[in-house]
């Protein structure tokens, strides 16, 4: 919630500054551009929701699990496709020009000619919002494994695990800019067997062997 109105607050400040000549010619981009476009959305941030079922079989109201995550899809479309709209129409063509245009739009505030640096409640989101994410795809990963190795609980991995994640963050790679390149180009096609592949082939095999019975 606390996102969502500091998303909100920031795209009014930055409402003065919006352009709808930005968003011409409609539908410029080649067939192709824009297919690839969408599978990458899909895989990143939405496919990785598969994380999700892991959480759903230790909670308690199972039947509100899918509601609630349909609502979360909503909101999360709702609020990347308004930023979307938001950077388009207040950078316009520079925005490729920045690593995170999002960020750019928040130093562009200016309220009553001394209110600036808006930058730092965009900040403020990704960093919340990161934890969020990184929780829940450890606690994926812990349980996971834990079931994998037969191990009656799953707390003696998260420590392991972070630390990995943690290392992994810093020498995968070289820069941001090489972290949003291999996001663009590499993650959407290496990402597709573990989102869709083996969740899919989990359930057909889980639908043959007529699981999970009574």
């Amino acid at each position: 919630v606390i996102t969502i109105l500091l998303f909100l607050v920031t795209f009014l400040l930055v409402f003065d500054r919006f352009n709808l000549d930005n968003f011409l010619p409609i539908f410029g981009i080649p067939i192709k551009k824009l297919l690839w476009a969408a599978h990458a959305a899909g895989s990143f941030p939405f496919g990785e929701t598969v994380a999700f079922v892991m959480i759903f079989p230790f909670i308690n109201q199972r039947k509100q699990s899918v509601k609630s995550l349909l609502c979360g899809f909503t909101v999360g479309w709702f609020v990347l496709m308004t930023a979307s709209i938001r950077t388009i129409g207040v950078l316009g063509k520079t925005a490729p020009m920045f690593v995170h245009p999002g960020f750019q739009v928040g130093r562009l505030v200016e309220v009553a000619g001394f209110w600036t640096r808006f930058e730092i409640i965009t900040a403020a989101n990704f960093i919340m919002m990161g934890i969020v994410k990184i929780a829940v795809l450890l606690y994926g990963s812990a349980v996971g494994l834990a079931q994998l190795g037969g191990l009656k609980s799953y707390r003696s991995l998260v420590l392991p695990l972070g630390l990995l994640m943690g290392m992994l963050g810093i020498h995968n790679f070289k820069s941001i800019a090489d972290n949003i390149l291999f996001a663009e180009k590499v993650y959407p096609i290496i990402a597709m067997p573990f989102q869709v592949g083996i969740p899919f082939l989990t359930l057909m095999l889980a639908l043959i062997r007529r699981l999970p019975g009574k």
